[in-house]
């Protein structure tokens, strides 16, 4: 899938929740990392759409820590996507194109966990122990 086509930039930011010195201009987040156009196919490629029966389902903790943000070719953001690796939620604001009703963003967290690694990207963040990232993990 690839979200928000028309985005000249993706850029992914992550937001550690670690203990940090108060400064309202960061509140956690990394500063950004432009994407190149091949770490965006990756990335993308492992996210779909999926369509559901029956009522949502709710997870337990989707406190988002990895965001895709997307601009224009003006510098504005026209969307993001926010991923939780430690409970495997995803959701778009605003929602990109073919999600409405019961059909939804969805991921591959294991493989998105891998791309993410192979960018030299955390995924264990705000994760319980053994979630984290660590030899054999």
């Amino acid at each position: 899938m690839r979200p928000y086509a028309e985005a000249a930039t993706v850029k992914l930011f992550t937001r550690t929740f670690e203990p940090q010195p108060l400064r309202t201009d960061k509140q956690g987040f990394s500063e950004g990392r432009a994407l190149t156009p091949a770490e965006r196919e990756a990335i993308e490629s492992k996210i779909s759409l999926a369509t559901w029966n029956g009522a949502p389902v709710m997870v337990g903790c989707c406190l988002p820590h990895h965001f895709l943000r997307y601009y224009d070719k003006a510098g504005r953001q026209i969307g993001e996507i926010a991923i939780c690796f430690c409970c495997a939620c995803i959701y778009g604001r605003p929602e990109p194109p073919g999600v409405a009703g019961n059909t939804a963003l969805d991921f591959d967290p294991e493989a998105l966990k891998a791309v993410m690694k192979g960018m030299g990207v955390r995924t264990d963040f705000g994760c319980e122990p053994a979630a984290a990232d660590s030899p054999g993990a």
